[in-house]
């Protein structure tokens, strides 16, 4: 499950809202859908950065099979850096 489909899945935003942020995505493919939905103004930095937490706690109790379908090991560290980088400042 990819982060957009997560945060659709539990509700943080609509699947339209999702949707937009991928229409966008393929314009600047360097942006993340996190940072598409913050420039957007559909979710807070705050709140993204508690979602990705929620997705990583989740994504690390996956069976391993699944695993493909989240995030690659090189996103997660990135994620982990921009997390806690960002975690440093506040």
């Amino acid at each position: 499950m990819k982060i957009g489909e997560f945060l659709v899945k539990n509700n943080y935003i609509s699947q339209e809202t999702l949707n937009e942020a991928l229409r966008l995505q393929k314009q600047d493919e360097t942006l993340r859908i996190g940072e598409l939905l913050v420039k957007m103004e559909a979710i807070t930095k705050k709140d993204l950065l508690r979602y990705i937490d929620e997705y990583i706690r989740i994504a690390s109790d996956i069976d391993m099979g699944e695993a493909k379908d989240w995030l690659s090991q090189e996103q997660v560290d990135k994620l982990f850096l921009k997390y806690f980088n960002s975690n440093k400042k506040n």
